[in-house]
């Protein structure tokens, strides 16, 4: 971006969503003014209540990068690289913190829009000189009139490159001597005799780079501050040069006008070549046509829709993509009224375009739904661009649409299976494995996990005794309270069986407390189940009793490839349910494995050797009393 450019913050950001972003900041300081000013002294937008001040006489310091405190304002510029964008403008009270903060906000997403810009404004730059080298090469490739093609070239080099003078040299020899005739020229009046000499200084200089040249801080003249020579040759010899010239207080030649001039040169020299060398000037258009045809097939690609129209609102280009997303043919749309011819948009974006229009300022980012054809729901978002001609005057608008409609429904998804997995597992394990999927493998897995079994005592007789209804009621009351204990220690729900739940520590992902995790699981179920039953009548309550233990076990998927749980198989699981068979209700009960790993966290009684179905020899179980202070 020039360093004299100004370009207004309106240009740049959106209002909406600086609105949005200052109520943000001004909340961190409540009663905080704040408001951001165009590089004209114009407020852009204001949140709280307050008088905008007049900057008419700071804004010299704000150009110069100066920081404007006053009594009832602090001023901030928003620079970058050195252009004067605007400024942040805060009442009291000041939060420097909180001021600085919003100020750093705000240059990066001005650094960002003016990054989006410049990226742009140099690709439409580069594609219009595809179109116009194209166009010249055409009308080179129609004439075999050497004195035609000098026109046309110089008009095209004047076009595409800033220069103040130019001119066509070219090469003869008479009587043994060679000379330099400029054959056609523009600019000042002495131009062909100010080219001729400038050409005789640098023609050695050409003839042995046998490419483009830059030459600045010329001695032969004081006109021109710097020249740009590219040969006019051919595959056998050197025919001339094109010179282009700038005057004194003009910026130096560039790499890139390096490069349009050398295609320009190539051109002219195959121009003026014989008859016989037409053939390979027919080439090279050849070769620029298709560089248009891949460039026109590039935006005949392009995922997002384009639409164009012209000054009186008729369809005049559809590319494909948008003849897809709309369900339309470009043929029966191209020429007709865009409100009639865009099925379930045309009316919808009719006040768009009329504002786009009206306010000569693009419009982005426009989110809407529409229904096509078929009863289709179609998510869209929109940029709407005013078109200009030559003579900078409207001439329609541009509108690049993008269809959303499998991304909104994407998230949707997704959002649904987050939810769905949260039920089985803590919210934070879920948001762990979503941005990380790769950490749970498809398998069984070997792994030492804490095994939490937690049944309701007499639910038999109690089920025996009540309605179904009521039965389940009470049921999931209770397992509610299980599972809500659970996930706050992060563990990971395996099954309910019946009246029982089945919860596993240390995975998916690594715990390093996850004994100690359990136990306050457990702790915090006895508790929740307490309070409950201050809430119910007698008949209706029923307690847990819960056995822990920690050993090895497979973890992983169990069942078909069309169905299957994520599970965990082991001798510890079963022990963990034979010490949850001896707990009474209210009791928790661990293994001399938990034990030992939490046993400085705890409060325990040993309850010594107890015989468990299944185990040969008896063992130590602890009861759980509580946590240690």
């Amino acid at each position: 971006m020039p360093l004299s450019e100004e370009i207004p913050l309106r240009h740049l950001l959106k209002r909406q969503e600086m609105e949005l972003l200052l109520q943000e900041f001004a909340a961190l300081s409540p009663g905080k003014a704040l408001a951001l000013f165009e590089a004209d002294g114009f407020p852009f937008t204001t949140v709280g209540e307050w008088k905008a001040p007049d900057l008419t006489d700071a804004l010299p310091r704000l150009r110069q990068g100066k920081r404007i405190q006053r009594s009832n304002f602090v001023a901030l510029p928003l620079l970058v690289k050195s252009n004067f964008l605007g400024a942040l403008l805060a009442g009291p009270p000041v939060n420097q913190t909180v001021l600085r903060c919003l100020h750093n906000s705000l240059t990066l997403l001005l650094i960002q829009a003016l990054e989006t810009r410049d990226v742009a404004r140099e690709t439409l730059e580069r594609y219009r000189e595809i179109n116009l080298l194209y166009t010249i090469g055409e009308t080179i490739a129609a004439s075999l009139d050497a004195q035609t093609v000098y026109h046309l070239v110089l008009e095209g080099a004047g076009h595409t490159i800033q220069c103040n003078v130019g001119g066509i040299l070219l090469l003869s020899t008479k009587a043994g001597q060679t000379r330099l005739n400029v054959e056609s020229c523009f600019g000042a009046p002495d131009c062909a005799a100010i080219l001729r000499t400038i050409g005789e200084e640098i023609l050695d200089k050409t003839c042995r780079a046998g490419r483009p040249i830059i030459a600045a801080n010329l001695r032969m003249t004081s006109k021109l501050n710097t020249i740009l020579c590219a040969p006019l040759k051919t595959q056998k010899k050197l025919l001339g040069m094109i010179l282009l010239g700038r005057v004194s207080n003009e910026t130096i030649f560039t790499a890139g006008d390096e490069k349009l001039l050398a295609t320009l040169a190539g051109q002219a020299a195959i121009a003026v070549e014989n008859a016989q060398l037409f053939a390979d000037l027919k080439r090279q258009h050849n070769a620029i046509t298709e560089m248009k045809r891949y460039m026109d097939n590039i935006f005949a690609s392009i995922a997002s829709g384009v639409i164009t129209t012209d000054s009186k609102d008729a369809v005049v280009t559809l590319n494909r993509a948008a003849e897809k997303i709309l369900q339309i043919q470009a043929n029966e749309t191209i020429g007709h009224p865009y409100a009639q011819a865009l099925p379930g948009l045309g009316t919808k974006i009719l006040p768009l375009i009329d504002t786009v229009k009206t306010q000569n300022t693009p419009l982005t980012g426009y989110e809407l739904q529409i229904s096509l054809p078929h009863k289709k729901l179609v998510s869209l978002r929109l940029h709407i661009s005013p078109l200009k001609d030559k003579s900078k005057n409207a001439s329609g608008v541009a509108i690049v649409l993008d269809d959303l409609t499998a991304q909104r429904q994407l998230e949707r998804r997704v959002q649904q299976v987050q939810q769905t997995f949260e039920r089985y597992v803590a919210p934070q394990v879920v948001h762990q494995l979503l941005s990380d999927p790769a950490r749970v493998k498809l398998g069984g897995e070997r792994h030492t996990v804490t095994i939490l079994f937690a049944d309701l005592r007499n639910f038999t007789a109690f089920s025996e005794q009540h309605e179904p209804e009521i039965l389940l009621e009470i049921l999931n009351r209770h397992l509610t309270l299980a599972v809500e204990a659970v996930l706050s220690e992060e563990g990971t729900l395996d099954k309910f069986l019946g009246d029982a739940a089945l919860a596993l520590f240390n995975v998916p992902l690594p715990q390093p407390d996850h004994v100690l995790r359990a136990v306050r699981a457990a702790l915090n179920i006895q508790q929740a189940v307490a309070e409950l039953h201050r809430r119910l009548p007698p008949e209706h309550r029923l307690g847990f009793g819960i056995g822990i233990t920690s050993g090895p076990v497979i973890v992983g998927n169990v069942g078909s490839e069309a169905i299957h749980n994520y599970t965990a198989i082991g001798r510890s699981i079963n022990m963990a349910h034979r010490i949850q068979s001896q707990a009474k209700a209210g009791q928790i009960l661990l293994s001399n494995a938990a034990y030992q790993q939490v046993k400085n966290h705890i409060i325990a009684r040993k309850l010594g050797l107890i015989h468990l179905k299944g185990h040969a020899e008896p063992d130590l179980i602890f009861e759980v009393l509580g946590k240690a202070t």
